[in-house]
């Protein structure tokens, strides 16, 4: 084995899941804080025009914000964009039979949405509808629209929190261990029990079976090891250590830490290169631990 290919081996690599959420945690600078939209989010938002449009008003202002355009690309572009339609109209080649109904699934939707004023949303969209159903009337069209729109804005909103929580729960994660890690774990002990938001989605199928799922939060982080969870030295982003001693998120990262160690040691009298005594060293190591703790930051 060559020592390239062995040092890939010794990478851990990240839950592909927890991988997905991890990104979109970092889809906004560390320190660009994420509004609490929490308060519009109604179990059932049909027909509530008025609600739907307070909602779109609270994202719009959110993805104005400097610096948030990634995450606006993707909340406004999720993979699976579909609208729950019934009704005879549905061209039978975009239907998909579901135990909960059929799925209509609008190919161009995000159009309406991405770089588009909240106020020529809803044109977009029915100009797509109209060109999705050719053969309805144009008063279906229009209820139609406005389902759609409510629906879309809907999944947006739960996107986004879905987001601005995850985020926050693997911080907490984070400071959480860093704070009260015990350095000599007794086996089978759990340690550093605490809460988090968490949803567990209870829906009937039409023969009434229950059926239940946890949010993607909880299935993802189940069984993790949470020590791989860091907040990046340098950048402060999270990112999932593939070697446990990690602490950068990448080599780029490293190098800038490492620079700035060695600029600090400078200063205070420890230039690079030179030898050290027993005591100089320990001087040293207690200088770049000082150094750390003071560099650390949290936004929570």
């Amino acid at each position: 084995m060559t020592k390239g290919v062995s040092k890939l081996a010794r990478l851990h690599p990240a839950p592909e899941e927890l991988a997905e959420i991890i990104r979109l945690a970092n889809l906004v600078p560390p320190d660009e804080p994420l509004k609490d939209l929490s308060e519009y989010i109604r179990g059932h938002l049909t027909d509530e025009d008025q609600h739907a449009d307070e909602v779109h008003a609270a994202l719009e202002k959110q993805f104005s914000r400097p610096r948030m355009e990634n995450l606006a690309r993707y909340i406004w572009t999720k993979p699976v964009p579909k609208v729950q339609l019934l009704g005879p109209d549905l061209p039978a080649s975009r239907k998909q039979k579901t135990e909960f109904g059929y799925t209509f699934y609008l190919r161009e939707w995000s159009s309406a949405f991405v770089g588009v004023p909240r106020r020529k949303s809803r044109s977009k969209l029915r100009r797509i509808f109209e060109k999705e159903l050719p053969n309805s009337s144009p008063a279906s069209v229009k209820e139609k629209t406005e389902l759609g729109y409510v629906l879309y804005l809907r999944d947006a909103l739960n996107e986004y929190e879905f987001v601005r929580q995850s985020r926050d729960n693997l911080r907490r994660l984070i400071v959480c261990l860093e704070s009260s890690s015990d350095p000599d774990p007794e086996p089978g002990v759990l340690y550093d029990v605490f809460e988090m938001p968490t949803t567990l989605k209870i829906m009937l199928s039409a023969k009434g079976i229950i059926k239940t799922w946890n949010d993607r939060f909880a299935e993802a982080i189940v069984g993790v090891d949470a020590k791989r969870i860091k907040e990046c030295e340098y950048c402060y982003r999270i990112f999932w250590a593939g070697r446990e001693n990690a602490t950068c998120c990448s080599t780029s990262c490293h190098a800038n830490i490492r620079s700035q160690i060695a600029r600090y040691l400078r200063a205070n009298g420890f230039p690079a290169g030179v030898k050290l005594t027993e005591k100089e060293d320990e001087k040293k190591r207690m200088l770049i631990s000082a150094w750390r703790k003071q560099r650390k930051r949290r936004y929570l």
